[in-house]
């Protein structure tokens, strides 16, 4: 006889990895994208405010966790291909899988991200 808290753990594990490899995937993308001015980190929620142009289309982040690193990615699609001068702020948290403990943020190129 199965336990009954078997398939509500089963549903959990087979989300976080599905969580877990979106952001593999997009963490792997070409260049280091838009570069992060810094993060926030509160137990095991870390944070970040990226800046985008009025002409963005899309904006794709990604979070993607070692155990030596955690790999912070954020791009930008853009109609035209041009930048606009106005600026608008997002608030994005993401719950770490474990505590950033002594592992560096850094982007998809290496670059290590400063906390704020």
């Amino acid at each position: 006889m199965t336990p009954r808290w078997l398939p509500a753990l089963t549903v959990v594990l087979a989300l976080g990895l599905v969580a877990s490899l979106v952001g593999w995937f997009f963490s792997g993308r070409e260049g280091a994208g838009t570069p992060i001015d810094c993060y926030a980190i509160e137990g095991d929620v870390l944070s970040f405010s990226p800046v985008h142009g009025s002409a963005t289309t899309k904006a794709t982040f990604s979070v993607s966790e070692s155990r030596d690193k955690v790999v912070l990615g954020y791009w930008e699609d853009v109609e035209s291909g041009d930048h606009t001068m106005q600026a608008f702020a997002a608030d994005i948290s993401y719950v770490l899988t474990q505590r950033l403990g002594n592992r560096p943020v850094v982007d998809p190129a290496g670059h290590p991200i400063r906390k704020c």
